[in-house]
């Protein structure tokens, strides 16, 4: 999954012509309003089909509401999820659906704009008020309240049509780094992640949840090595095996620090796939994009990446 530069289309053409790719990201930079990213996201989907693409393009937008919504032109604007969740716990008769109906419509927006997967929600548990990047994207500190409308969400999303993406596993709430900027380190027991971090999570898999996406975070616990997102025992081991999610996983953007500075983007789109990712994420660079796309043929063309496993994603 790719994003580009620019509103126009002609930007994202050669990619899809050259590389096949999956799917497209869009930022703000990308979406005018609804009617105009309607119009690129059909021109988009018309470049796919024209190339031999057997499935239409995921199209993917960071719209959780408040803060982070990419498209925010012409249309009115969801509240975050604290607010959502706060307006939710403030109001008993509607506390069961509040999320969900705001949820849905998020997704009648996405889709009136042709996005068909949203990057939310957040099922961080924002317990660590130092933390620099989740904050107020959470629906809380409360790991049963995160979880509570976590699933509402994730309902509501699907109601409306829009694949989710519950994010960002195994959980970025108690960090005191952004993984823009840096690699994360969360020292917790097992016992601490299986009453915290993991809960919203395990209640989105029974909810069904289509996809999920990595972290670029160290859980020395499940791994001392690697972050989650390169982690075969937090991916294979933790996500699929111990919470059976058999869904959708993948990565967040692989150009963030967390990433590019210490393994390098094109070397750990290899290791993530090779550990469990099936959708990698770059949402920026042309170039770098390239050079992803070219080291992964390499890694099949040698073996280190077999067709199994490419068929498996």
């Amino acid at each position: 999954m790719f994003g580009f530069p620019r509103y126009d289309p002609e930007d994202a053409k050669e990619m899809i012509e050259q590389f096949k790719i999956g799917g497209i990201i869009y930022f703000a930079r990308n979406c005018g309003t609804v009617e105009e990213t309607a119009a690129l996201s059909a021109q988009l989907q018309e470049f796919a089909s024209s190339n031999g693409l057997s499935l239409p393009l995921f199209i993917a937008a960071d719209q959780e509401g408040g803060v982070v919504a990419r498209l925010t032109k012409g249309l009115p604007l969801m509240p975050g999820p604290m607010s959502l969740a706060a307006a939710a716990l403030g109001n008993n008769n509607d506390r069961n659906s509040i999320v969900e109906k705001a949820s849905q419509a998020i997704a009648f927006q996405l889709r009136s704009a042709g996005i068909n997967v949203n990057l939310a929600p957040v099922l961080d548990v924002n317990d660590n008020p130092d933390n620099p990047v989740i904050g107020i994207r959470s629906f809380g500190e409360n790991p049963a309240i995160v979880a509570e409308f976590g699933a509402q969400a994730v309902r509501g999303l699907e109601r409306g049509g829009v694949l989710a993406v519950g994010k960002h596993f195994p959980g970025h709430g108690n960090t005191s780094v952004d993984s823009h900027l840096d690699l994360p380190l969360l020292p917790h027991s097992l016992e601490r992640l299986n009453s915290c971090e993991l809960v919203p999570f395990k209640a989105a898999i029974d909810s069904n949840i289509p996809a999920i996406m990595s972290a670029h975070i160290l859980f020395p616990a499940y791994d001392n090595e690697k972050p989650a997102t390169l982690s075969h025992n937090i991916l294979q081991g933790l996500l699929r095996e111990q919470l059976g999610f058999d869904g959708l996983i993948m990565t967040d953007c692989l150009e963030m620090n967390a990433i590019s500075k210490y393994v390098g983007t094109a070397k750990g789109a290899v290791e993530a796939f090779k550990a469990g990712c099936d959708l990698l994420l770059i949402s920026h660079t042309k170039e770098v994009q390239q050079q992803v796309w070219h080291r992964l043929l390499d890694a099949v063309k040698s073996g280190e990446i077999t067709v199994d496993r490419l068929n498996q994603s």
